[in-house]
């Protein structure tokens, strides 16, 4: 719900990994918005691509923090530990990729702020999500 109306419904998981709008996808958890360009049923972002069936323009695209994973530098999306947080079962790891800040859950030992590391996604769990 957002002020007082019913945005989207369906199961938790539904909800969580198909959301309609930036309002519903942040509803069940955390999630990273970056913006999007889309052309010909084509999103692509910093992030990575993904199929959309959104019309030409702008849009956002977004990753759930435990959808985002770490390799080394040469091995993805070269980005930069901003801060790490403990969060009991995981990290939370703040790294910068360009002008963006990207939040990801990482199990196990942490980088350390400051080192360089690579980031990469899947395409089937990056959303693609109306601007409004």
């Amino acid at each position: 719900m957002e002020a007082g109306r019913v945005i989207q419904t369906g199961t938790p998981r539904e909800l969580y990994t198909r959301p309609t709008s930036v309002a519903a996808a942040r509803l069940l958890g955390p999630i990273n918005l970056v913006e999007a360009e889309v052309r010909q049923g084509l999103a692509t972002s910093v992030l990575g691509q993904n199929s959309t069936l959104l019309p030409d323009g702008a849009a956002l695209m977004g990753a759930r923090p435990t959808d985002i994973r770490l390799t080394k530098p040469e091995a993805g999306l070269p980005a930069r530990v901003v801060s790490v947080g403990f969060s009991g079962a995981f990290h939370v790891v703040r790294a910068t990729i360009g002008s963006h800040t990207l939040s990801i859950h990482v199990t196990g030992q942490p980088p350390a702020v400051g080192d360089g590391i690579g980031v990469t996604t899947d395409p089937t769990p990056l959303l693609v999500l109306p601007l409004t």
